[in-house]
């Protein structure tokens, strides 16, 4: 009995790696990376970009050939397999512009995939000039997934990088503040100024026999008026309504 207890416990663990190394989950492949194992198409990925980098990024010639410095750039590889700048950061515009030529350059790969389905990925990384050997980062930062590796430093792969870290929760922050306008001066204590325009719309209505209202007593609050007209509603419909489709 506890041989075959031992047996039926191995028999799980191997059915849960099995599930661990699923591959669902697919990064974009490059041709040269097709035949690469499950656990290399992230490395195969990353050299493929810095080698197409490296080959293709002339330096301007507003640029010392001495430059030394680095450049931010966010890149999506869309469901397409069509490589897209997001966003590039640099001390030059000229920079900036060779960098986007660059990635304008790159071939269509086979995109991303997740659960067999084509989808699209983000990467974030660091250029370092000058361009060498000694100053490729070892991986590009994925910010699709933004999976955390203890195994390595800032250049690991799948992580946000600070910058975009603050960024996003400033964003979040801001998105989580952001209400609906409502104009609450037509329900507030506020005086409805006092003219033929404004007092015509109600008069009739609060001067009804019944409505307990005092209509010596001018000018009116928009709160007390609130029962008997709505401003907000009325006004809403004197708006131009600019959907067309």
């Amino acid at each position: 009995m506890k041989t075959f207890i031992l047996g039926l416990l191995l028999c799980t663990s191997a059915v849960i790696y099995a599930q661990d190394t699923t591959d669902y989950q697919m990064p974009p492949r490059f041709q040269n990376c097709q035949d690469t194992e499950i656990k290399q198409l992230d490395y195969c990925f990353n050299q493929e970009v810095y080698k197409l980098i490296y080959s293709e990024f002339k330096l301007p010639d507003s640029i010392d050939k001495n430059y030394t410095g680095q450049m931010a750039i966010i890149f999506e590889v869309t469901k397409d397999g069509n490589f897209k700048t997001i966003y590039i950061d640099a001390n030059s515009k000229d920079l900036k512009e060779e960098a986007k030529r660059v990635f304008e350059a790159f071939p269509t790969i086979q995109p991303a995939t997740y659960n067999g389905n084509p989808t699209f990925k983000q990467y974030s990384f660091n250029l370092y000039f000058p361009l060498n050997q000694k100053n490729t980062p070892q991986a590009l930062p994925s910010i699709t997934e933004a999976k955390m590796d203890s195994n390595n430093d800032l250049n690991q792969i799948e992580q946000l990088t600070n910058l975009q870290q603050k960024a996003k929760q400033e964003f979040d922050s801001v998105k989580k503040a952001t209400t609906k306008y409502t104009n609450k001066a037509y329900t507030s204590q506020i005086n409805i100024p006092f003219s033929h325009e404004n007092y015509f719309r109600f008069d009739q209505d609060i001067n009804r026999i019944g409505t307990n209202s005092h209509t010596a007593s001018k000018p009116y609050r928009y709160e007390d008026v609130s029962n008997y007209y709505d401003f907000s509603a009325e006004n809403l419909k004197l708006q131009k309504n600019l959907n067309h489709g």
